[in-house]
């Protein structure tokens, strides 16, 4: 038994030799000095029809042991807005010695404007025809930056009978994924449907006159 007790602890002793030398080795050999990365200007001006190419204007980085990182440089995920039409982008780039640096700058979109409603035709029905999917098919909402967002169409309030003939509100919301939110109201309206009157021979009788005839009732 104390013959084997020594051999592990032998092994134990030999084990953590190694690895201190390995660790000691590690970081003789690493690289001190990390990348640095750099904006031109505080904040971007970009339209909302963007390229990847515009989101990397004025974007410069370097590193003391691989030069030049300039195109290394990823983008991350613009943020939610922090102010309309103004979100967060950061940026982060890596050297050889996998060492990181990151800077966060503002992105604003220059021709932004909120989400907008969009009818394809009145909202007005004939009186106990129309319901709440009538009105959803003919709205919908467009975005700049996220395009249709028809399904993301809230109704929020509503008082329409369509039972009974006149005139409603229905009022909606919608927001696009960077936060930029819009509600309003959609006036619906239900009709009666105009018949043809039956006339009731009963209720009118010809009075004649010498040169005139006309109907009275």
């Amino acid at each position: 038994m104390r013959i084997v007790r020594t051999a592990v602890i032998a092994i134990f002793v030999l084990a953590l030799g190694i690895f201190g030398i390995s660790r000691a080795v590690s970081l003789k050999d690493r690289d001190p000095n990390g990348p640095e990365i750099a904006s031109d200007r505080e904040v971007l001006e970009i339209p909302c029809a963007y390229s990847p190419e515009q989101l990397m204007e004025g974007m410069s980085a370097s590193d003391p042991e691989d030069g030049d990182l300039t195109d290394q440089i990823v983008a991350g995920s613009l943020s939610r807005f922090i102010e309309k039409g103004v979100c967060n982008l950061t940026y982060v780039v890596f050297d050889s010695a996998n060492q990181s640096a990151s800077l966060t700058r503002k992105v604003k979109f220059s021709d932004y404007s909120s989400p907008r409603f969009t009818l394809t035709e009145p909202l007005v029905f004939a009186e106990g025809e129309g319901s709440y999917s009538a009105v959803m098919e003919r709205l919908g909402a467009e975005d700049q930056l996220d395009g249709d967002l028809t399904e993301w169409l809230t109704q929020t309030d509503t008082d329409v009978n369509y039972q009974r003939a006149g005139s409603y509100t229905v009022s909606f919301e919608v927001s696009n994924g960077f936060g930029g939110v819009i509600s309003g109201n959609s006036f619906s309206t239900a009709r009666r449907r105009i018949r043809r009157r039956s006339w009731d021979r009963r209720r009118w009788s010809l009075w004649r006159s010498p040169g005139k005839r006309r109907w009275i009732m």
